[in-house]
């Protein structure tokens, strides 16, 4: 029995390998994990079939209000720890989402009845020593606003974008490159501002340091960023900015 069972999952491993992003279903299910390496089950989503490049956590919040999700993308930390992106080990990315900052995000939505596509994607690629910025998934992180856009699940100017420490830095990344992507972002636990056209909620905390002088510097060229610093908490202690008061702020923007 476990000789069948270790080939069955070998030969499930190779299939999806070969697919590169296997097709998925969703359906009326709060929470929904969807990876590629390795196909469990299939789910069903009322308004058809997707296919993700990119291993992900996905939980389709209140989706019996009217009217079209907005679309909201979390990066996790640690990046540059290769071994936890093992989507077959027994302790990964998956496994880590029951952080402050994802948590406190999720209930905002389920409270706040917003009827929301939460995604938290796992930065795969960084099995690669090549590759450890989240940026390197910027083609996985547009097919995969393209693809709920198109079927019309989300509206595209609502597509928000948050992340702590690598993922923080990750979330300047993409609105630096890809401003147009993005209705408003929060970075946190990191130190890593720069010019962007997208609203910006930057936290960082004593370990980062208070970057206060660069936000300054950069509102006088036009960004829009609200900065907290934090010297009173440790790396990550700044998820509990993922509170009401700042993500109704956060989602009240619409990218035009």
């Amino acid at each position: 029995m476990i000789v069948a069972t270790s080939v069955l999952l070998s030969l499930l491993h190779l299939m999806s390998c070969e697919q590169r992003g296997s097709k998925h279903l969703f359906a009326n299910h709060d929470t929904i994990v969807v990876h590629d390496t390795l196909i469990v089950r299939e789910q069903q989503f009322p308004e058809g079939g997707f296919t993700y490049n990119l291993p992900c956590k996905i939980e389709y919040i209140n989706q019996n209000q009217p009217g079209k999700a907005i679309l909201v993308f979390w990066l996790h930390g640690g990046v540059r720890d290769q071994a936890s992106h093992d989507l077959l080990s027994d302790y990964n990315h998956i496994d880590k989402f029951r952080n402050v900052g994802y948590n406190g995000t999720r209930d905002y939505l389920r409270k706040s009845k917003t009827k929301a596509v939460y995604i938290a994607p796992i930065c795969h690629k960084a099995v690669s020593k090549n590759c450890v910025r989240w940026i390197d998934c910027e083609k996985e992180i547009k097919h995969i606003i393209d693809d709920y856009a198109t079927k019309g699940i989300i509206d595209d100017r609502k597509v928000y974008l948050l992340g702590a420490s690598d993922g923080g830095a990750g979330t300047w990344d993409f609105v630096a490159k890809h401003p147009d992507w993005f209705a408003a972002a929060m970075p946190m636990s990191c130190s890593s501002a720069r010019k962007t056209t997208v609203p910006v909620y930057f936290h960082s905390t004593k370990r980062e340091g208070d970057v206060s002088a660069i936000v300054n510097s950069l509102n006088a060229q036009g960004c829009n960023i609200h900065y907290q610093y934090h010297g009173d908490v440790g790396h990550g202690g700044d998820e509990k900015s993922c509170n009401e008061e700042n993500l109704k702020r956060l989602f009240s923007h619409v990218r035009r």
